[in-house]
Parts: C-alpha cells; sequence; structure tokens
C-alpha cells in the first residue's frame, strides 16, 4: 500500500501509464508527478484523496486520462488541473463528494472529450 507519493517518480520518466489504485493516498501533494511529462494515463482510483495541492498535475502536459473516482474529493483548486487541461481527454471525477466545481475546474472538466 502506498500512502504517499515517492520521490522514485521522477526516475520515471518515459513512464507512459501508472496505475495507483486501491492504496491508502490521502493527498496529492504539488509537483507529485512534474517529472512525468509522457504519463497518458494517471489513474487514483479508490484510494482516500481529500485533496490535491495547487500543481498536483504539475509537468503533465501530454496527459490524456486522469482517473479520480470513488476518492473523498470535494474540491479541486483550478490550478492542480491547468497543465494537463490543453491534453485531457478523459476526466473521471465519480463516487466524490463534489458540491460544486469552481468555474477553473469545470473549464479543463469541459476541456476533455469525457467527463464521467
Amino acid at each position: 500500500m502506498i500512502h504517499a507519493f515517492p520521490h522514485r517518480f521522477r526516475e520515471l520518466e518515459r513512464l507512459e501509464e501508472l496505475r495507483l489504485e486501491n492504496n491508502l493516498i490521502s493527498y496529492v501533494n504539488g509537483n507529485s508527478f512534474s517529472a512525468l511529462a509522457r504519463l497518458r494515463l494517471l489513474s487514483l482510483n479508490g484510494n482516500r484523496i481529500r485533496g490535491a495541492g495547487e500543481h498536483a498535475f504539475q509537468g503533465l502536459r501530454g496527459l490524456q486520462a486522469l482517473h479520480l473516482e470513488d476518492n473523498c474529493l470535494g474540491r479541486i483548486p483550478s490550478t492542480a488541473l491547468a497543465p494537463a487541461a490543453p491534453s485531457l481527454r478523459r476526466l473521471r471525477l465519480g463516487g466524490n463528494a463534489f458540491a460544486q466545481l469552481h468555474t477553473g475546474t469545470s473549464r479543463a472538466c469541459c476541456a476533455s472529450r469525457s467527463c464521467r
């Protein structure tokens, strides 16, 4: 089980898919994935994520799919998704505790081709 993101991700710069489903991750820190510029799929489903830092997805310029289903998210800072928004095609947020999405977050969601 993973509780936090290891610094070893910096050594995986060619990685295209990262699936960290069903762990005990509770927060996505800023720049956690900044070295993974080639990442196309990031799946964090089924964790206990309650929040994300303002730069949580910084560096993920080629990210096409972000799966955050079945966590405890109530909000995501609009700046967290901004770096990935231009390439994002699939954003999955179902099974969270969102009361509303902030304008910047919903823009990133609408920019993706499939939002569930």
